[in-house]
């Protein structure tokens, strides 16, 4: 009896050992999600300053960011070093060609830059695209007659070497050939809400953000239904990110919540980042989709882009300047 009790009390003992040593291996979902939700260690810098209601920016091969200001209706130029110049426009609000600042825009919106160094913006006010040579030559690209741009935002240039540029008040995309020809590419004309399909089936709700992945798909912020949308190289357009609802929850991409998304850019390794523009934060979507914040506390975040070396430069608009991340 005395041989049976003591191998039982041995038996309890070790089963509490293997059960302590299992919980410290295995922390509590709680203790898990906090883990998950841990920020990344981040460097963070203002960039440029005094840039009045910026919007989007591009990054040329020199390293060199452009910024469209809204509200002098200028593209301005800072060097990697931090210096600040009005690369084009004249501080008026017209619709002028020429070069440098005695060219004119009107509320110039996204900004792209292709391989041989021109700059495509969308001109806004003006419902057109306008070219910029690399000397600053200023020209209308595109401006069609109807339906015509309404209130145009967001530019991304495609695998296949064409424009595709956020019809947003039409609740359109709109895909722009070499020649400036211009065709919709998804969504449908007179409508909006949120219908998936392909090509013209589909129904949008003024997108502006645009951006490709390395495999052709066209992401955008579909902001009137507050989710990230995606669209395959033939047309297929899918709900990629968000329920519908004003939030901010991380978690799975169809799981998480937003409050407006401004800009949308894509690491080398195939990582997404957004600027999260009613909640002030820059977020990530990984590449097994799922959402995490990186960080917060900024002032209505808009056009993001990333460098060579994956420093992340964004739009803080009401802050008026550019900042830098590093993720260490």
């Amino acid at each position: 009896m005395q041989s049976y009790l003591l191998k039982t009390l041995v038996s309890i003992f070790l089963i509490a050992l293997l059960v302590s040593c299992s919980s410290k291996n295995n922390p509590e979902p709680s203790q898990q999600l906090q883990q998950t939700q841990q920020k990344p260690q981040i460097t963070l810098t203002n960039f440029a300053q005094n840039i009045q209601d910026p919007q989007y920016l591009a990054i040329d091969a020199l390293g060199n960011v452009y910024v469209t200001a809204y509200y002098y209706s200028d593209v301005y130029k800072v060097t990697p070093h931090g210096s600040l110049s009005v690369f084009a426009g004249n501080d008026h609000h017209n619709n002028l060609n020429g070069t440098g600042t005695a060219a004119s825009f009107n509320a110039p919106e996204g900004i792209v830059i292709d391989k041989s160094g021109n700059f495509f913006v969308v001109d806004s006010g003006n419902g057109h695209v306008r070219k910029i040579t690399p000397n600053g030559t200023v020209s209308v690209f595109a401006a069609p007659s109807f339906p015509g741009f309404y209130g145009p935002t967001g530019i991304a240039i495609g695998p296949d070497g064409n424009l595709y540029l956020a019809d947003t008040q039409n609740n359109l995309i709109r895909k722009i050939t070499s020649d400036g020809s211009i065709s919709t590419f998804v969504g449908s004309y007179g409508s909006y809400g949120l219908i998936n399909g392909n090509g013209t089936s589909a129904v949008l709700w003024q997108p502006t953000a645009l951006a490709f992945d390395a495999s052709g798909n066209l992401y955008f912020s579909d902001s009137g239904n507050n989710v990230i949308r995606k669209v395959t190289p033939d047309g297929n357009v899918t709900t990629f990110a968000g329920t519908g609802a004003l939030g901010h929850k991380d978690g799975a991409a169809l799981s998480a919540t937003f409050q407006g998304v401004g800009g949308i850019a894509f690491d080398s390794s195939g990582n997404m980042y957004i600027t999260d523009s009613g909640n002030g934060l820059i977020r990530k979507i990984s590449i097994d989709d799922t959402v995490s914040t990186i960080a917060d506390g900024f002032n209505s975040p808009q056009g993001i882009a990333i460098d060579a070396s994956g420093a992340i430069y964004f739009v803080d608009e009401n802050n008026n300047m550019v900042r830098k991340v590093v993720i260490q």
